[in-house]
C-alpha cells in the first residue's frame, strides 16, 4: 500500500515520499538540516524543488529582455507552489524591494515587467512556498 507515502508521518511539512526518493527512508531527513551544504536547509529544498544532497542543484531563474517593455523572468515552477516577484530599481536603499501584484501558480512560471524604460534598472527576487 503506498498511500501512506503521501503522508508526513514525522510532521516536518515534507512528504514521506519525497523524504523516501532523497533519504531512502520515508521519514529520513531533518527539515532543519542542510544536508548538502549549499545554505538551503532540507525543508527549503523541497519547496524549492531541488535535490537535497546535491550542492549544485539550485532554485533558478532566466532573465530575459524582451524588444520592448521589461524583461521576462521565468523560473521551473511545482505544483503546489505559490510564487512572488519582488522588484528594486536601486539595491542601494535599504529594503528597496516591493512585491509585484499577484500569487503566481502552477502552471505559470513567469512574470513580465511592465517597467519598459530603456535606461531603468531593474533587480528581481522570488519567493516560493507552498500553497495551503
Amino acid at each position: 500500500d503506498m498511500s501512506s507515502l503521501a503522508w508526513d508521518l514525522d510532521d516536518d511539512k515534507i512528504p514521506n515520499s519525497w523524504e523516501l526518493r532523497y533519504f531512502s527512508n520515508s521519514t529520513g531527513c531533518d527539515a532543519s538540516l542542510d544536508s548538502d551544504g549549499d545554505g538551503m536547509d532540507n525543508l527549503s529544498e523541497y519547496i524549492c524543488g531541488t535535490h537535497p544532497r546535491d550542492r549544485t542543484s539550485v532554485f533558478q531563474t532566466v532573465c530575459k529582455p524582451l524588444a520592448a517593455g521589461g524583461p521576462v523572468i521565468e523560473w521551473n515552477a511545482l505544483e503546489g507552489r505559490v510564487y512572488n516577484v519582488f522588484e528594486s530599481h536601486n539595491l542601494a536603499v535599504p529594503n528597496s524591494f516591493f512585491p509585484v501584484p499577484g500569487d503566481i501558480v502552477f502552471p505559470n512560471n513567469s512574470y513580465t515587467s511592465d517597467v519598459g524604460v530603456a535606461n531603468s534598472a531593474g533587480f528581481y527576487k522570488i519567493s516560493v512556498k507552498l500553497d495551503d
